[in-house]
């Protein structure tokens, strides 16, 4: 699809305009459904890109709905949720995103860190946080601080501020393994809190450097 191989190069605008077309195209019997979803997904994409947010929300929807197994629109329709400040449908598609892209790290991690820090105590949930950043740590075998840094918010609303403050010390490591020195700063600055019993702050759930 062209509109596909534009929205890569970001070309959003023009993307729009192939990918809209290629949606209004009347379906036939025995028609692809997964294509169609791919459809949906890349036009709602294509208009989050440019903030038309309320007009993307409908195709990526509709591409969850011609395609459950499809992980990817729960993921958009998760960015997009979070942007309008709607965190408790966020959640819940970075959950579904997250099921269904169980090996893709940073899927899990958007999931994690928004059950671990969102302002909205209705959102966190730190057993979930803590199973979707176990896994993006798994996968990456412990190298991200990044996802380490998750990890260690999610055990901290969990309560378990001894396996937050070893996992913030594990993330200090890579961090310093990578020569961020920055991240390092910022990462040293979770300790305190973990020590003495207490969650980072809430007021952004994309809090970091």
């Amino acid at each position: 699809i062209l509109g596909g191989h534009l929205l890569g190069a970001e070309r959003f605008s023009e993307a729009e305009v192939h990918l809209a077309a290629a949606v209004a195209m009347p379906s036939r019997p025995g028609d692809d459904q997964s294509i169609q979803a791919m459809a949906h997904m890349y036009l709602g994409s294509a208009l989050a890109a440019q903030n038309k947010l309320d007009q993307a929300i409908p195709y990526l929807e509709k591409a969850r709905a011609l395609n459950p197994a499809l992980g990817e629109p729960h993921a958009f329709l998760g960015e997009v949720y979070v942007t309008q400040g709607r965190l408790v449908e966020a959640a819940e598609s970075f959950d579904r995103a997250a099921a269904a892209l169980p090996d893709v790290p940073p899927v899990l991690d958007r999931a994690a860190r928004l059950r671990a820090t969102a302002a909205d105590p209705a959102v966190r949930n730190g057993a979930t946080a803590v199973r979707h950043a176990q896994r993006a740590v798994q996968l990456t075998d412990g190298q991200d601080w990044r996802l380490l840094d998750t990890l260690a918010a999610a055990y901290a609303e969990s309560g378990r501020f001894a396996d937050a403050v070893a996992t913030i010390e594990r993330a200090i490591s890579a961090a310093r393994a990578t020569s961020e020195s920055q991240a390092v700063d910022f990462l040293a600055s979770r300790l305190p809190l973990y020590r003495s019993g207490q969650q980072i702050g809430r007021a952004s759930c994309r809090e970091r450097v």
